[in-house]
Parts: structure tokens; C-alpha cells; sequence
């Protein structure tokens, strides 16, 4: 069941695996069409919103990070926003102590991808690493794209400051791996060329952990052919999302989003090739 223990923090029980929301804050993003359904004309994005009462001119952009212990063991999945990004954002650490986790607790942070709102969190005001204890895990091909990627163009110049300040701390792997029993990355490429999502749990107890698979209910969810503006393949994206949107309703999985509604747990649904997405705090 889900647990509140704090305003931001949400904890669900997976047998002997305890699973916790933390709510990183959020940034307000204008003109909610130059970043979801790049791909459709006006016409049509502009319909689907007034049939869901969704706004044209901009949407709040919520990210939600998730800690994992088991076994005496804690794996943080992503960083956030960190604290460069307003004063609605960077609220990890407090989310982390309100649930006593000091930062060099954490053993492993599981790095989805390197955009900048997934990594933001990891290096403090020093610009030193965060979880200081931590073996960082990336995705070759992902640490491979953006380490051949000039630090000018899009988002290359926050995985650039990362990549160089873990150091020692970044451990590549591969796109499917059991990095530890009941924790298992699922390559989901497309994003980026190395994002992962990640399974957490056993038997009928399983949660997919599915960063920027798909960011939004309504815009990502039930139209998973539309492409977001930072998508590096749309067609892969796409192809990453109907496969794992259609796994998540089959085999009845937890869906954890990164910007989706805090706390950011639902179930997928679906009719066919069509999605909806149900929170799981209402069903």
C-alpha cells in the first residue's frame, strides 16, 4: 500500500523491498506544444487538449526521483533538478532527510539518462558529488553519445560538468543488467540512445521505474506516437514506449514517471493499442 511519510515523500512496500517517491519539485515550461506532439499539426494538439482541459500556453513539469532499499542496500534512481533550476526545484535532499537518508547512505545511483533534469541533483554547490559513497551507473551508450557530443549543443553541457566531476564514481553497464536481486535495467533507447528504465521487485509485486519513457498522462500515455521535442529518435522513442507501455498493462506493472502527478505511481491500462493511465492512490 502506499504510505505518506512526509508531504513529498511517498513509500509503497514491494515484499522485502521498500520503494520511495521523492518529489524533486517542478518548472514551469511555456508553450506546452513546442515540447509534446512535435510531430502533429496545431490542429490536432489543440483538440486533444480541450477534450482534456489541458493548457495551451505552458504546463508545470513536476520531477519525482525514486529510492530503492532492500537488503540493507539504498539505490537512488536519478538526481533531479538540483538546485540551478528556481526555487521550485532541487527539493531531493530535504525529501531524503525528512526519511533520514543521509546523502552517503546511498551505495548506487542508477542514472537514467543524462539530461540535465535527471543529473542536475548529483554534484552539490561544489560541484562535488553528492552521494559521495556512490557507484554512479550509466549506460555505455549513453555515456558514449554525450562524451562524443560538443559540450555547445543541446543539453550536452550538464552531462558534460557530470560525466567529468564523477570521475572514478561512474561505472558503465549494459542495457540489461540485474545490477541486484530484484532490481533489473530495461533498455529503453530512443530518448536518448542509452535511456533505461527500471524493474524493481518480484512475482506480482513489480514496479517499472520508466524515467522519460513517457512524460505526460495525456500527451505521452495515450498518444505514444506523438514525439517530444527532446527526443534524439522519435521513432525509436515511440517504438520504446508502445513495447513497454503494452508490457506495464499485460503484466499489470506499477508505472513510476518521472513528471508525471506526484507521486507519480499509476497502472496502464489499455484497449488494444490504446493506453490510459489510472494513479494508483485512486484505484
Amino acid at each position: 500500500m502506499l504510505q505518506p511519510a512526509h508531504p513529498h515523500v511517498y513509500a509503497l512496500q514491494l515484499g522485502e523491498m521498500t520503494l520511495t517517491q521523492i518529489y524533486d519539485g517542478s518548472v514551469w515550461h511555456e508553450r506546452s506544444h513546442a515540447f509534446f506532439g512535435v510531430n502533429v499539426p496545431d490542429a490536432e494538439f489543440d483538440a486533444v487538449c480541450a477534450a482534456n482541459g489541458l493548457p495551451l500556453d505552458g504546463f508545470d513539469f513536476p520531477v519525482t526521483v525514486t529510492l530503492v532499499e532492500v537488503d540493507g542496500r539504498r539505490i537512488l534512481i536519478d538526481g533531479g533538478y538540483g538546485t540551478r533550476c528556481g526555487a521550485k526545484a532541487g527539493l531531493m535532499l530535504a525529501g531524503l532527510s525528512s526519511i533520514e537518508v543521509p546523502p552517503e547512505t546511498i551505495d548506487t545511483v542508477i542514472i537514467s539518462h543524462l539530461h540535465a533534469d535527471h543529473i542536475g541533483g548529483l554534484l552539490g554547490e561544489d560541484g562535488a558529488p553528492v552521494f559521495r559513497n556512490a557507484k554512479h551507473l550509466v549506460c555505455t551508450a549513453e555515456r558514449d553519445h554525450w562524451a562524443a557530443t560538443p559540450a555547445s549543443a543541446p543539453c550536452a553541457r550538464e552531462a558534460h560538468r557530470v560525466l567529468a566531476a564523477l570521475g572514478d564514481h561512474l561505472v558503465t553497464c549494459a542495457a540489461a543488467e540485474e545490477i541486484a536481486p530484484g532490481i533489473r535495467l530495461v533498455g529503453s533507447a530512443g530518448h536518448t540512445p542509452g535511456h533505461l528504465c527500471v524493474e524493481v521487485g518480484d512475482g506480482e509485486h513489480r514496479v517499472l521505474v520508466a524515467s522519460d519513457l513517457a512524460n505526460h498522462t495525456v500527451w505521452a500515455i495515450e498518444h505514444p506516437d506523438w514525439a517530444m521535442s527532446l527526443d534524439h529518435d522519435p521513432a525509436e522513442a515511440h517504438a520504446s514506449r508502445q513495447r513497454l507501455l503494452g508490457r506495464m498493462a499485460d503484466e499489470n506493472l506499477i508505472m513510476a514517471g518521472t513528471h508525471l502527478p506526484f507521486p507519480a505511481l499509476g497502472r496502464i491500462v489499455r484497449s488494444g493499442d490504446v493506453f490510459r493511465y489510472e494513479p494508483l492512490a485512486v484505484l
